[in-house]
């Protein structure tokens, strides 16, 4: 089940920016949590319709105004589990600010691994709905993966922290 940033509680929220945080603070020391928390509630989390957004696959209903779940019926209750998350943007590299929109932050816990294509997948469907035509992602991590997914691979490109990545573009039509 996807529910949108702006769907979800705070606390939710928070440990989402958590993960992301924990994730990316490694390749990145100008991260904090705080910020990673602020951007994820505010920025991420005001629109489902349109950019920036980001949106989150659980394994269960989730229902925000409980802060968890929705009960189930028939006493088969489970508590969401959260399986990954992604944003979408309007930039994301400093060097290529003609390059719009993006596909960014894919994360898919190691619980649930083999998500990702369906996470990107209602990416491309979340963006082809507001009416973009096409969609970027860079990796550094894995190239192969968004192949498969019908990426076409584009060029080497310049992250914003100066490292180098591999930049993808996939056609929504």
């Amino acid at each position: 089940m996807i529910k949108f940033f702006n769907e979800l509680p705070v606390s939710e929220l928070a440990k989402i920016a958590t993960l992301h945080f924990n994730h990316w603070r490694p390749v990145n020391s100008a991260l904090t949590l705080e910020g990673k928390i602020e951007e994820f509630t505010t920025e991420y989390a005001r629109h489902s319709d349109k950019l920036p957004c980001g949106f989150a696959m659980y394994n269960a209903r989730f229902d925000k105004n409980s802060g968890g779940h929705d009960g189930g019926c028939g006493g088969d209750e489970q508590t969401p589990e959260l399986v990954g998350f992604c944003r979408l943007k309007i930039l994301n590299l400093r060097e290529y600010p003609e390059l719009r929109p993006w596909i960014s932050s894919v994360f898919v816990l190691k619980p649930h691994c083999g998500y990702g294509a369906r996470l990107v997948s209602t990416a491309c469907d979340t963006l082809k709905r507001m009416g973009y035509k096409e969609v970027y992602v860079y990796t550094d991590r894995a190239p192969g993966f968004y192949k498969k997914l019908g990426f076409e691979y584009l060029r080497e490109a310049v992250k914003n922290d100066g490292g180098r990545a591999e930049l993808f573009r996939k056609s929504l039509l």
